[in-house]
């Protein structure tokens, strides 16, 4: 990721689960320099709190850093804020709550908490992946590909067991940012609260609407 001219704001991008620095590659963030955080080791017994400590660990809390984490990186950031109140976080086509969680049925319990997730059937379900994510173009559905091409097994096993089994433990401090859209599938609206929405925004559309995207988070940076 190309970091940004006379930057004055560095803007730490933790991405979803099982994608890479690319996803944020069409923001256009003013007066920012937009920093890839790298996944850390995903150990077997860490829940989302603790992984989210190992995230935490990659960036400075100070005032001109920012936390941007998109899905499974936006529930990452929002641990991140219930630790540092005072950071600055945005998350985009995420949840900040368990409750916004959407129920995943026993079946997929079961499989998330033994670490047994069909990965394999999600390479290769394809169409109806690209129709989840909100993939249209062949660019998106290539990045698609790529992302679970490429990832680790057992990092989308463990992190799919700490989504599953999330629990708060401390309440979530005021400030924090949720940019969602409306007809998002993978996390669906109506059990979002206290967003800012983008109409017919997909899950995605961090990506495919970042003009849109970007020009929320430039206000809320007070760009």
């Amino acid at each position: 990721m190309e970091s940004l001219n006379n930057s004055k704001v560095r803007l730490y991008c933790i991405p979803g689960l099982g994608a890479d620095h690319r996803v944020f590659q069409n923001l256009q963030i003013k007066h920012a320099e937009l920093l890839p955080v790298a996944w850390p080791y995903f150990d077997r017994h860490d829940d989302l709190n603790c992984y989210a400590q190992k995230i935490a660990a990659s960036i400075p809390n100070t005032p001109d850093d920012v936390v941007l984490g998109m899905s499974f990186g936006g529930m990452l950031a929002s641990e991140i804020k219930r630790m540092r109140p005072e950071q600055k976080v945005l998350i985009v086509s995420s949840n900040k709550l368990p409750e916004e969680r959407p129920d995943m049925g026993g079946f997929f319990k079961f499989l998330g908490k033994y670490g047994l997730m069909p990965f394999g059937l999600a390479k290769y379900a394809g169409a109806v992946l690209y129709k989840r994510f909100g993939a249209k173009t062949s660019e998106e559905k290539e990045l698609l590909h790529s992302f679970f091409e490429n990832t680790d097994p057992h990092f989308f096993n463990c992190a799919m067991r700490s989504i599953l089994e999330w629990q708060t433990r401390t309440p979530l401090p005021p400030g924090l940012v949720h940019i969602h859209g409306t007809a998002d599938q993978i996390l669906p609206p109506n059990l979002i609260h206290d967003a800012h929405w983008i109409e017919g925004g997909e899950h995605i559309m961090i990506f495919n609407r970042a003009a849109e995207v970007s020009a929320l988070i430039n206000a809320h940076l007070g760009q």
